[in-house]
């Protein structure tokens, strides 16, 4: 298991080494690590070398690329190493390290492979450490040269699920672009730009990637919502006074800067005009910090060089985008994905008990994609006509839920489950929720359970025989729902 990960995002810095903790100081850096023998430590950086003392590993590591005081990241652990390819290491508990390699085979390569085609920026060796259960991904959000942290909710997962990597792997470059907090957006927003562009290179069907595309516009509709008797947050450029930077990186809209990206690229000619200005902005301020000026200025500069013809940019009106006064929302609408999830689940709802023979289409679900899979549970579980124990039965008799697929799809079974009341996934669902003891499963599932009445009694002593084994965090939310 992972004993200590340490982050600094975005101003703990400072409490480890002596550092101007602000993101326009980039330095390369190096480090040496001591730990007892059994132990490995992995960082944001190289590995230049291992000596081992006759009770000691040192670790020396270097980062040759400028980096921030906020991305440097270390962590040690009883950890596994396995080599994916020629530039991928995936490191990982003894139980997941398996698991890891298989996940990450294929698809993390051909991910790396997009990004090259794009925009010509190779990465070379890159790491992938699987998050221990107990530990949150949303401690890890900055993207690290060399590190990239993923929660082992994805293991197992198809192209489909694990497509979130993308996201990661295109925030590599824009990560440490920006010279104040306030001008954040141009790393979040042109990660997300790039992302985009990766899902459509991916080779996955048309369906997913309508879905993934309309997912990122319900998050910013879903922010938007959430803060918006903020006004000092509702800007894609906030005003800083007396916010943390901690405080302010999650709430701020970057969605906003992704739409302005598209109005851009549409108002210049399309992807191909656009793509060139991007890969040269992305080389011009590889190792550099930059404010929103700069951008503007780099932008007009190049479409005065190579689009004399389109003064779009010299009359467009970024304050529509940068200090807007009402909210942009985008258009939001259900994809056919999601419409297909929700008719078969409609269809699961009505079918009858006794009906000796089974739809085809029930049994077809086995071969769907891991985020069709996770959105027809979704859509079954927040049905307001609950499922028979013979329907449950016959579930998990094709889908075999209860035993295989990813994480997030045997969580989400586990729930619809509980919600009908089917007796035989009360010690899976404990266990689950013991091994997996992050907030988002074990509150859930918990919570889930505490509201059956009848097992009350077992889920509490099952979380006070293992409480130990929670982060803090989750152990304060888990007492206020078995507790309270």
């Amino acid at each position: 298991m992972i004993h200590t990960a340490v982050r600094y995002q975005y101003t703990y810095a400072r409490a480890m080494f002596p550092c101007q903790d602000t993101p326009s100081v980039k330095t390369t850096y190096s480090a040496k690590i001591s730990t007892p023998k059994d132990f490995r430590v992995i960082m944001s950086a190289k590995l230049r070398n291992i000596i081992h003392t006759q009770d000691q590993v040192m670790y020396e590591f270097f980062q040759r690329s400028l980096t921030p005081a906020y991305g440097v990241v270390i962590a040690v652990g009883s950890l596994e190493a396995a080599r994916n390819g020629p530039r991928i290491n995936v490191y990982a508990e003894s139980k997941f390290i398996d698991e890891s390699r298989t996940t990450f085979d294929e698809n993390f390569e051909r991910m790396l492979e997009i990004a090259d085609e794009l925009y010509g920026l190779s990465l070379d060796k890159q790491n992938i450490c699987v998050l221990p259960p107990t530990i949150s991904p949303k401690y890890f959000t900055i993207q690290c040269r060399n590190m990239i942290f993923v929660s082992p909710s994805l293991l197992r997962g198809d192209i489909s699920l694990i497509s979130s990597l993308a996201q990661q792997i295109a925030h590599l470059w824009t990560e440490h672009f920006v010279v104040n907090y306030d001008h954040m957006w141009l790393s979040k927003s042109i990660g997300m730009f790039i992302y985009k562009k990766f899902i459509n290179r991916m080779p996955i069907n048309e369906k997913i990637k309508e879905f993934l595309l309309m997912k990122m516009d319900r998050k910013l509709v879903k922010r938007i919502e959430g803060y918006k008797d903020i006004d000092i947050l509702q800007n894609l450029i906030p005003r800083l006074g007396n916010i943390s930077p901690n405080y302010l990186m999650e709430r701020v809209p970057y969605e906003v800067g992704c739409m302005l990206l598209e109005k851009l690229q549409h108002e210049l000619g399309g992807p191909l005009i656009f793509d060139r200005y991007l890969k040269l902005y992305l080389y011009t301020f590889l190792h550099r910090s930059i404010n929103t000026q700069d951008w503007i200025r780099h932008l007009t500069e190049y479409c005065t060089t190579f689009c004399p013809t389109n003064e779009m940019v010299t009359s467009f009106d970024w304050s529509i985008y940068f200090f807007y006064t009402e909210p942009l929302i985008p258009n939001i609408s259900i994809t056919a994905l999601e419409t297909a999830c929700f008719n078969l689940a409609e269809e699961w709802t009505r079918c009858d008990d006794n009906a000796k023979n089974i739809p085809r289409k029930f049994i077809e679900v086995t071969s769907y994609s891991d985020i069709e899979k996770i959105e027809l549970l979704k859509y079954l579980y927040d049905s307001s006509v609950g499922l028979t124990v013979i329907k449950i039965n016959l579930m998990s008799n094709f889908y075999e839920s209860h035993e295989s697929h990813t994480y997030e799809i045997r969580f989400r079974w586990i729930r619809l489950c509980i919600k009908n009341r089917w007796e035989p996934i009360i010690d899976t669902a404990l266990n689950f929720a013991i091994h997996f003891c992050t907030p988002k499963y074990a509150c859930s599932i918990f919570e889930d359970l505490y509201n059956w009445k009848e097992i009350r009694l077992i889920t509490i002593e099952a979380y006070r025989r293992n409480e130990k084994k929670f982060v803090h965090e989750t152990q304060e939310k888990i007492n206020s729902i078995l507790l309270n």
